[in-house]
């Protein structure tokens, strides 16, 4: 599965002056095309990866454009709480 699937399924902007803007296309920006060859690097070595969303102070689970829960989402719940 390409990593930029669902990229662009709602809640972001197309319009490049919006506060929530995309981008051209999935790590088309250069912060975002930096972390991806970083992630890429350690990606062998990486059991558990945290997203805690800034503005929003949300933690992201994988596959979060839809509320669906997938098959590990206890095991990752669990595992965040120990972390915290």
């Amino acid at each position: 599965m390409s990593l930029c699937y669902f990229l662009i399924a709602g809640g972001s902007s197309d319009l490049p002056c919006d506060d929530t803007y995309h981008g051209a296309s999935g790590f088309s920006e250069p912060e975002t095309k930096a972390m991806s060859n970083f992630f890429t690097t350690i990606a062998s070595r990486t059991v558990f990866f945290l997203s805690i969303h800034s503005y929003g102070q949300y933690v992201l689970l994988p596959y979060g454009y839809a509320n669906d829960r997938y098959a590990d989402y206890e095991e990752y719940v669990k595992d965040f709480y120990i972390l915290v």
